[in-house]
């Protein structure tokens, strides 16, 4: 367990770079919603990191699992919980393709896109909008 997401990160990229394969960076895009004209540098946008919003840059594998971070429900077919483990079969540019490893969906695939969030508790001036993998 580690007592920050900083200290978080520090141990995932150690690890990510212990696995075996080719990486892959997946990296946001991040937008603003301001009144008036103001204009704020995507290099800024990219440091943030706020609640309930991944990170910037994501580096993934091929073979590592993965747990979601949101309840995914399709319709008429299954429900995919957040905190559930998968097994990436494949990256895309804007989808993972990923198995279920346990629970009750052991075994079904499982698309993900890119999501757009939007921080609940907004302390700035501006409304991020971040489109990444959840």
């Amino acid at each position: 367990m580690c007592p920050t997401n900083s200290e978080f990160d520090k141990v995932n990229e150690y690890m990510t770079k212990l696995f075996p394969g080719e990486e892959h960076v997946c990296s946001s895009v991040d937008t603003t919603e301001s009144e008036g004209d103001h204009v704020y540098p995507a290099e800024f946008l990219h440091t943030l990191c706020l609640s309930g919003m991944p990170p910037h840059r994501i580096t993934l594998k091929v073979g590592m699992v993965i747990m979601l971070l949101r309840n995914f429900y399709q319709h008429n077919g299954p429900r995919y919980h957040n905190g559930s483990r998968y097994l990436i079969d494949q990256i895309l540019l804007h989808l993972l393709v990923a198995k279920s490893v346990f629970d009750v969906n052991a075994g079904r695939t499982l698309l993900i896109p890119h999501i757009t969030f939007c921080p609940s508790d907004n302390i700035f001036p501006f409304t991020l909008w971040r489109r990444q993998f959840p």
